[in-house]
Formats: structure tokens, sequence, C-alpha cells
């Protein structure tokens, strides 16, 4: 069961991972752990780097917030990479974060539900493993 280390940023749990590309390029992120959020979420301008765009988009969204609503859009990436494992063919939701963070989106449930885990805060860790049918 692999362990992973948890990083401490702004008051955010925030874990090392890494996005494949349309053509095969591998871009690392850092992403917020964030048992809350329904999809994992990138900033665009990282899915850009990487060679996805609107046009990629399997729907588009809007986000309701505090300040109001925010669109984005639902797309396919190739795989990702968090916590010792990789997913393919993943469905990501690209939407912009507030400035004050750095980091690079969320690692949501829709990636954690492929798994189960073990958060120790306490001893800033993670224990993964494949979920059990």
């Amino acid at each position: 069961m692999p362990c992973a280390s948890l990083i401490r940023r702004h008051g955010l749990v925030v874990v090392p991972a890494f996005l494949w590309g349309r053509r095969g390029t591998r871009g690392v992120m850092h992403l917020a752990l964030d048992t809350a959020a329904t999809e994992t979420l990138i900033k665009p301008k990282v899915l850009a780097r990487l060679g996805y765009g609107p046009h990629d988009a399997e729907r588009s969204t809007t986000i309701q917030s505090a300040v109001g609503s925010e669109p984005g859009y639902l797309l396919r990436v190739a795989r990702v990479w968090a916590l010792g494992f990789e997913v393919a063919d993943h469905v990501v939701h690209a939407h912009e974060l507030p400035g004050q963070y750095d980091i690079d989106g969320l690692l949501g449930l829709r990636f954690l539900d492929h798994f189960d885990y073990e958060i120790r805060s306490k001893r800033s860790e993670i224990d993964v493993r494949l979920s059990q049918p």
C-alpha cells in the first residue's frame, strides 16, 4: 500500500501529480486534495500547456460560488498520476481557481473513488490502495 507524503500549503493539503498531454508529454502539477470536490479540477492554462482546450470539452459547466457563477468545461485527459496510482482516460474539470493559492487544481472524488485511502493529518501522510469491488 503506497504511502504518500502530504504537503501543507496555505492551509491546504497538496500532493504532487502528473498529467499526460495529447502528444504523450507529461506535465507536473501540485493539486490540493479535496474530498468535497466531485471532479478533479485543473486550471485551463495547465491543460493548454499539454495541448488540451475548450475544443476537447465533453460539455460546458458552471460553478456557483459565493462571488457568482464561473464558466468551465469537462474533458477527458489521457491519464493522471497522483498518490502512487495512475488513472487513464480521466475526466477533469477545466476551471480557474483563486490566485492566492499556489496550486494547479484540485484532486477530487472522481479520481479518489478508484481507491481506498486513509489520511493521517498528524503524520502528514496518506495511505492509498486499490479499492476492492
